[in-house]
């Protein structure tokens, strides 16, 4: 289980040393602003990201 608390530090719990070495490597592309997480993009533009329900109610909107 990840956690991530006020200031923003991130808690593994469980989690081997090899489980952390990979985790830091993912997370390099995400971005936390708050409660607000994004994705940045190959051009640094950060991307917004949403849930399933969010993500099935934005494609309804645009189609």
């Amino acid at each position: 289980m990840l956690l991530v608390n006020k200031e923003q530090e991130l808690t593994i719990q469980g989690a081997t040393k090899n489980d952390k070495r990979t985790l830091r490597r993912l997370v390099v592309d995400f971005f936390l602003s708050g409660t607000i997480l994004y994705k940045r993009s190959a051009n640094w533009t950060l991307l917004y990201c949403v849930d399933e329900q969010e993500a099935k109610g934005i494609m309804e909107e645009v189609h």
